[in-house]
């Protein structure tokens, strides 16, 4: 079999690297769906993936009003007469959420009624569409920090999956 050119000095991780990653990540796994007081298999996929950040947030003083995590749905559904993601991160950014680290998937919060305020204030497009022609925007989860080291992890079907 040929090796593609340019691959020959490219140094992959060795299986100690690659084992050290996989356990620190089931690890975050575990930390997280202990501090949300839940199983890990309780714990979507999607939020595993981002385990380590939400772990660090709640672990933040400065944080203590609700987190909005999104998951979008790719490719997005609707892109036209201004129906577009970075619409709803405007929207959401505009209604006092902060887009941390410029994702438009982790959205924080000042006040639990600038929280209420953002989620009323969605498009009514966003919604999840009853006559399922279009498929639903996103997936959307809060996350309530209770103390550094609690949260409480919300499905939250107010947001486009209702």
């Amino acid at each position: 079999m040929a090796i593609k050119e340019g691959l020959e000095d490219e140094k992959l991780p060795s299986l100690d690297e690659t084992q050290t990653q996989f356990s620190q990540l089931a690890r975050d796994h575990i930390e997280f769906a202990e501090m949300c007081d839940l199983d890990d298999t309780e714990i979507p996929d999607y939020l595993k993936q981002n385990a380590r950040v939400l772990i660090d947030l709640i672990k933040k003083p400065w944080i203590t009003a609700p987190i909005l995590i999104i998951q979008w749905t790719e490719p997005f559904p609707r892109n036209d007469h201004g129906q577009t993601k970075d619409a709803l991160i405007r929207c959401i950014t505009n209604h006092g959420g902060t887009d941390l680290y410029g994702s438009g998937t982790i959205f924080t919060f000042h006040k639990c009624s600038t929280f209420t305020d953002c989620v009323c204030s969605l498009p009514d497009w966003s919604w999840h569409d009853r006559g399922n022609i279009i498929q639903d925007v996103g997936h959307a989860y809060r996350l309530n920090k209770i103390s550094r080291r609690k949260a409480d992890l919300e499905d939250y079907k107010a947001v486009f999956n209702i």
